[in-house]
């Protein structure tokens, strides 16, 4: 059975040297308990709320920057993470792929990705969604009416990821909650993680 782990992680909002470090080290962790997939959230380098930094040409070279470094840390392991990638005419909050140190698959992060795996012993076939939403009363019971349905007629598990932490826009701040949660193909909970706590 493949061994497959998400990293329901904090995100600094624009700061994206000190979340590829987070996330280097949680790939490293990933590495020495022979896991074969790890996934972070949507924009896991810059954050989601990030205002006029998103206007600074270096903010976008930076999470290029540091995303090629998780990139490479992908020998031996496959990374799923979200980031801001400049491209023309389309969602720049894009998912990334990477494997053997070099970029598999790369699209728009609305919506789930379902995706073959090779695992280990055998080829695995998921769904996931990776997410950067803040915290809304009711969301969480939602949320698991969409993706149960979801996995039942996808026929396949599902994992959904979200953040945890605080960002803030304006004189706005918001919680993000993460309750990041795995589907099984029959469209039930079998691991929920816990709710404003990095796991």
């Amino acid at each position: 059975m493949a061994k497959i782990a998400y990293a329901q992680m904090e995100i600094v909002a624009g700061q994206p040297e000190l979340n590829a470090e987070k996330i280097l080290d949680f790939v490293a962790q990933a590495k020495n308990q022979n896991v074969e997939l790890i996934i972070f959230p949507e924009m896991a380098l810059s954050g989601k709320f990030i205002g006029d930094t998103l206007r600074q040409k270096t903010f976008w070279k930076d999470c290029d920057y540091f995303g090629k470094k998780i990139i490479a840390a992908s020998k031996g392991i496959t990374i799923i993470f979200g980031n801001l990638v400049e491209v023309e005419d389309k969602n720049p909050s894009q998912y990334l792929i990477a494997y053997d140190g070099k970029i598999a698959t790369q699209g728009d992060t609305n919506g789930l990705i379902e995706m073959e795996f090779n695992g280990e012993d055998k080829k695995y076939h998921i769904a996931f969604q990776i997410d950067c939403a803040p915290f809304r009363f009711g969301e969480k019971v939602q949320r698991d009416k969409f993706f149960s349905t979801q996995t039942k007629n996808l026929n396949r598990p599902l994992i959904y990821l979200n953040c945890v932490g605080i960002q803030n826009r304006g004189k706005t701040i918001y919680t993000f909650d993460g309750a990041s949660t795995v589907y099984n193909s029959k469209g039930e909970i079998v691991q929920r993680a816990e709710s404003f706590s990095e796991s």
